[in-house]
């Protein structure tokens, strides 16, 4: 199984990447070929179109014929892939509008260039999971944005998540302590059975 993990937090060295790398380490012991994609690493647009009739961002959004930024140079690894997971931190009231306008470009994108037939055939055959970092608990207010982030991005298209993790971070202990290194354990178990099924 391929895995490709999209990290949407702007610090490289944040608890979204730790827990990117650490469910990557777990995903490899259970047989997939992984990869951590950081997505501020990549130059995508979002209100990228450049006509007055705004009619390629209506019709192709995802992929519209004339933008050439990273989204292409991520394609053939997008197909390739047989499982998806979206990493982000929340903030207090938000989650970082680099992840949101990823989703956007991958998913609405995808689905309005491709059409509903060709884009259920593709988001069938992946499987979609989401983990959540936050600095507060507890972890059900996480859990409710991340919740709205679904919806907004991926239900509208019947694309349903096959496992969410949300994991709290505290300023008083280590973020990869034993509980939340449970709940990653928990989060790879369910992928793995996931994808087996």
């Amino acid at each position: 199984m391929n895995c490709l993990i999209f990290v949407g937090s702007p610090n490289k060295k944040a608890a979204p990447m730790q827990t990117a790398e650490a469910l990557e380490s777990r995903l490899k012991q259970q047989g997939f070929e992984t990869e951590i994609v950081w997505i501020n690493d990549l130059g995508i647009t979002y209100n990228f179109c450049t006509k007055d009739t705004k009619k390629c961002l209506r019709e192709y959004a995802g992929f519209c014929p004339y933008v050439y930024d990273d989204m292409t140079t991520l394609g053939d690894k997008i197909v390739a892939a047989d499982q998806f997971v979206f990493v982000s931190p929340i903030y207090s009231c938000f989650i970082p509008d680099v992840i949101q306008s990823f989703l956007t470009r991958i998913i609405r994108g995808f689905c309005t260039f491709y059409g509903a037939e060709r884009s259920e055939e593709f988001w069938g055959s992946k499987k979609v999971s989401f983990a959540a970092v936050c600095s507060f608990s507890p972890t059900k207010a996480a859990e409710a944005k991340f919740q709205k982030l679904m919806n907004d991005h991926c239900r509208q298209y019947n694309i349903f998540p096959d496992a969410i993790l949300t994991l709290s971070r505290s300023l008083f202990s280590r973020f990869l302590n034993e509980k939340n290194l449970k709940k990653l354990d928990v989060f790879v178990s369910e992928i793995s059975s996931k994808s087996a099924a």
